[in-house]
């Protein structure tokens, strides 16, 4: 398996945690994708391609897992974020190496912050990369051993009214429709790559195997992409 599980720590609550309503507009937009509710009929492509030069300091930042105070915390001591939470890497590359969602409350915080940081830092000439993980694989094909207590319904408000199960007992069900292939969330982490190279360095969640390179890093991000857009079945190669 390209992606290997990892052991994680469970995730502390940050001190003030941060609201996680987003507008389903503002999701869409930042993903460049369709709003929740259309069906995605287009492959928008990867946010960065397979090979970055190297320019300036690199920084690389594992298992977020919901937990935006450790993110924010980790960004502040490498000096990529002022105490506001705001970019001061300057012409920095971070890399997060995937594992966004699962064992924490708040992974849309996490997931709006890192979109913010790479707006952020791209206006000061520096570089916010983030990759696929495991943890966002297995909530696509609805594997949810790892998702917090207080995160079953951190993605109901990106799911249509009409459309979200009610039932105390559908957590899986609401889950499943917005992480699930085509789902909101699934279409705004699809553009995510599994691997990216900077300059003469591999970075990736787990490792990559001589078969991962026969079948081609390139071909495979690609089906993992469509895949996950819902727009084609699951890559074995994953």
């Amino acid at each position: 398996m390209f992606l290997c599980a990892c052991a994680g720590r469970p995730a502390s609550a940050p001190r003030a945690p941060p609201s996680t309503a987003t507008a389903t507009t503002a999701i869409a937009a930042a993903a460049g994708e369709k709003t929740p509710g259309e069906t995605a009929d287009v492959d928008p492509g990867p946010r960065w391609p397979l090979r970055l030069p190297a320019t300036g300091r690199i920084v690389a930042v594992g298992d977020v897992h919901g937990d935006l105070d450790a993110l924010i915390g980790v960004l502040r001591r490498a000096r990529l974020v002022d105490p506001a939470g705001h970019w001061a890497g300057g012409g920095a590359t971070l890399v997060q190496v995937g594992d966004l969602l699962d064992r924490g409350n708040h992974e849309l915080a996490v997931i709006d912050t890192l979109d913010r940081l790479a707006a952020e830092a791209e206006a000061a000439g520096g570089r916010v990369v983030v990759l696929l993980g495991n943890h966002e694989i297995m909530n696509t094909i609805g594997d949810f051993r790892y998702v917090a207590p207080g995160a079953w319904h951190a993605f109901d408000g990106l799911i249509d009214a009409d459309q979200r199960p009610r039932a105390a007992a559908s957590n899986e069900a609401a889950r499943a429709m917005a992480t699930g292939p085509g789902g909101p969330v699934s279409r705004r982490l699809a553009r995510n790559p599994l691997v990216v190279v900077i300059g003469d360095s591999l970075f990736a969640h787990g490792g990559v195997l001589p078969a991962h390179l026969v079948y081609g890093l390139e071909r495979l991000t690609t089906d993992v992409r469509r895949w996950m857009l819902g727009l084609s079945p699951m890559p074995a190669a994953i």
